[in-house]
């Protein structure tokens, strides 16, 4: 095998695919938009009056007729006392107030509702309103005694991490942020695998299609061809990983503004991330490269490779045994065979740190996996790639994986 005419192939493969306006979109696009948006909110959060572009002004105060003289003498900021309904009603209409609360005679002993007089939509005030009065309420039933600054750090979710006692390691932490950013990760390393992988069944396709590959196998060896066209695209997933990663990272951080919740990712969890990434795009992109090989048009290759995309999207069809408990059977089962196991040991150190073994033996299974699906993968690319006009069938397929290579 020459290295120089892999490192050509290679070449042409990324630049060819870098250069497709349907990667371009997802690559850059999608994160260029999520900017935007961002931006567009906060923009229009910081208006005075942003809500009038939307509804109406919803920070105007909430009347409130206090029938059970429930509510301390005093009330918060945003809520006015009305000396009677019809007042109320009419300075409502007048746009003095958003609302007219009235809170019944009894109330809370009885379980009559609170009356809301308002002419806006309930469903355009609806949100604020319930928001402001559980406040009020909170308010209420400390008679005054705390601050609204306080008041609001009770209805603030505390900071939190959450300890693992089956990790075997005497427990390890495991913040929301470290399981979202974990998370968000294998997303965008599964969108991604199966992105650069299309893009391989298309040109494996497309050039035995074409006839192409005839040309190129005059001067390559099947070796240095489909080794060429792994590396390209790899690289090509590996860019697109990267500014993913890099942009969401500054929307979350920088742009968004939202200091309850940050992007990082722990030295430990990138090195696995990247391991799985390649050893996962070599797993699956030479078997579907020999599968690939296998039809005489892109729709044929894609029902040859079906099975195995199956399998690797199984972890996401399950999810829900995950977060219930990554260390259970299903989960575990899923993290040790190779084609399910890069998705499988990702979703699992989302949502809990795992012991050393643990990740070994998963790691283990994936190179395993890779050994088979070179084996089989290469043989298959070397004579489907130049099998034109019959689609062979699974006991041929059988025989060309048993012949010596």
């Amino acid at each position: 095998m020459q290295s120089r005419k892999v490192f050509a192939v290679a070449e042409f493969e990324y630049r060819t695919n870098f250069r497709r306006w349907g990667y371009r979109l997802a690559t850059f696009g999608l994160p260029i938009l999520a900017a935007l948006v961002t931006l567009g909110l906060q923009w229009l959060s910081h208006r005075p009056n942003n809500t009038e572009l939307i509804t109406v002004d919803v920070s105007k105060p909430i009347g409130v007729l206090d029938q059970a003289h429930f509510l301390p003498q005093t009330l918060p900021e945003g809520f006015e006392r009305v000396p009677s309904l019809e007042e109320g009603k009419k300075a409502v209409r007048s746009g003095q107030l958003l609302a007219v609360v009235v809170i019944p005679a009894g109330y809370p002993q009885t379980d009559a509702p609170l009356d809301v007089y308002t002419d806006t939509s309930m469903v355009t005030i609806s949100p604020v309103v319930d928001e402001r009065l559980t406040f009020l309420m909170a308010y209420a039933h400390t008679a005054g005694r705390l601050s609204e600054e306080e008041l609001e750090a009770l209805f603030t979710p505390p900071d939190t991490r959450y300890i693992s006692l089956s990790s075997g390691e005497g427990g390890q932490a495991q913040s929301a942020n470290d399981f979202f950013s974990s998370y968000l990760l294998s997303v965008l390393y599964f969108i991604s695998l199966f992105t650069v992988t299309g893009y391989l069944l298309q040109s494996v396709a497309g050039e035995k299609e074409s006839r192409i590959v005839e040309v190129l196998l005059s001067s390559l060896t099947t070796s240095e061809l489909l080794a060429g066209k792994l590396l390209g695209l790899g690289a090509l997933g590996l860019t697109q990983i990267a500014v993913w990663g890099v942009s969401a990272v500054f929307l979350f951080n920088h742009l968004a503004q939202m200091p309850e919740l940050q992007l990082s990712f722990t030295p430990q969890f990138l090195a696995i991330a990247l391991v799985v990434l390649l050893a996962g795009f070599l797993l699956f992109g030479i078997l579907m490269a020999g599968l690939g090989s296998l039809g005489n048009n892109l729709r044929e290759s894609q029902q040859y490779s079906a099975f195995f995309s199956i399998l690797a999207v199984s972890p996401f069809m399950v999810n829900t045994l995950f977060f219930l408990n990554p260390n259970g059977l299903v989960p575990r089962v899923m993290s040790y065979f190779p084609w399910t196991a890069p998705i499988a040991l990702l979703l699992r150190l989302s949502i809990t740190p795992l012991p050393w073994w643990d990740i070994a033996l998963s790691l283990f299974s994936i190179a395993v996996g890779v050994v088979i699906s070179a084996w089989a993968g290469l043989r298959l690319f070397r004579v489907g790639i130049l099998m034109f006009g019959k689609r062979p069938s699974w006991k041929e397929i059988w025989h060309i994986l048993k012949s010596p290579a």
